[in-house]
């Protein structure tokens, strides 16, 4: 099985969009393994993320961060030169969670480029990932 890059999906992240129902009910093409993906907090086990975890995530809006500057979404001048889409694509967190310290990567849209980022629960990063479903193997 062909193993993705972030940057490959980022890369042609319109066609994971227009092809997201099909990759959720697709076993294999859900299963598709991602490099450098993944959840590993301690004391939990260490989960690699596949395609499909990843664009329910993201297309979700769960793993996403909004950008800052959108604070200012009640200023229609502001909110005018402000970029409109969400830029940072949440795919690798690893830490202790009895010791708060974690250190997450995630996919900057603007940058075209992974760049290291804070979470603020990572606990709420990984009930959000153990709700997700994948399709059944017929």
């Amino acid at each position: 099985m062909q193993t993705l890059t972030i940057s490959e999906i980022f890369s042609q992240f319109a066609f994971y969009q227009a092809e997201y129902l099909n990759i959720l009910n697709t076993p294999a093409q859900y299963a598709t393994p991602v490099q450098q993906a993944s959840l590993d907090l301690w004391p939990f086990n260490r989960a690699e993320l596949c395609l499909g975890e990843l664009l329910q995530l993201w297309l979700g809006n769960k793993w996403v961060i909004q950008p800052a500057a959108q604070i200012f979404d009640a200023d229609p001048v502001l909110k005018r030169h402000l970029p409109q889409q969400q830029d940072l694509y949440v795919y690798d967190i690893h830490g202790n969670i009895l010791t708060g310290k974690y250190e997450a990567w995630a996919w900057s849209v603007s940058q075209n480029q992974a760049v290291k980022v804070e979470v603020e629960s990572a606990v709420q990063y990984y009930s959000i990932y153990k709700s997700l479903s994948a399709p059944q193997a017929a």
